[in-house]
């Protein structure tokens, strides 16, 4: 995020808590709107309205542990557990997790791998897990129904490429620039 010169670090914490409290808010919002209305009697309590209430509360959970994963990444404090690594199957697994989320939005996948064969990082596979998944939900939530995704993974010396690449409508130009801004949608 670009911060005006003139910014000093209590200008900016007080710009990201802005951000951080606008993100908390509709979450929250949506949680107590559906508790008061069971609570009085608009909508029934059944398993489906409790379902509903703990996919909220999960969603609130994910969103507290990206916050406290952003604040030790701050502080240079986030914890690496590296072992050697296969990113296919970690890949594999991932979109294999995801798969109802593409079906559902009718969103074809291919896997093009041009590697001349099995291949190993020296990674976290969970910090990979992470960030696979946050490319494929991108994919899911930004890509129009009926798309596709292509995921191409090839090798140049020792350097891995893992290419994404899906369809319509994509990112305008002049918003790529913020796309590693934080809470940028």
């Amino acid at each position: 995020m670009k911060w005006p010169p003139r910014w000093n670090n209590r200008n900016r914490q007080a710009a990201l808590d802005r951000r951080i409290s606008h993100e908390l808010r509709t979450p929250l919002a949506v949680l107590r709107g559906e508790l008061e209305a069971l609570q009085d009697g608009i909508r029934p309590l059944t398993r489906e309205a409790v379902d509903s209430l703990f996919g909220d509360v999960m969603r609130l959970n994910r969103l507290t542990e990206d916050l406290y994963q952003l604040a030790l990444s701050d502080q240079g404090a986030l914890t690496y557990r590296k072992t050697l690594t296969d990113p296919m199957a970690t890949l594999k697994e991932d979109l294999a997790a995801l798969m109802p989320e593409f079906n559902s939005k009718q969103l074809s996948v291919q896997v093009i791998d041009n590697t001349p064969g099995p291949v190993s990082l020296y990674a976290d596979p969970d910090r990979l897990s992470q960030l696979f998944r946050n490319l494929l939900k991108n994919s899911i939530n930004y890509t129009d129904s009926g798309g596709r995704l292509e995921i191409t993974v090839s090798k140049k010396g020792n350097t891995l490429l893992i290419d994404f690449s899906d369809s319509a409508p994509g990112v305008p130009e002049q918003e790529l620039t913020k796309l590693f801004e934080r809470f940028y949608r």
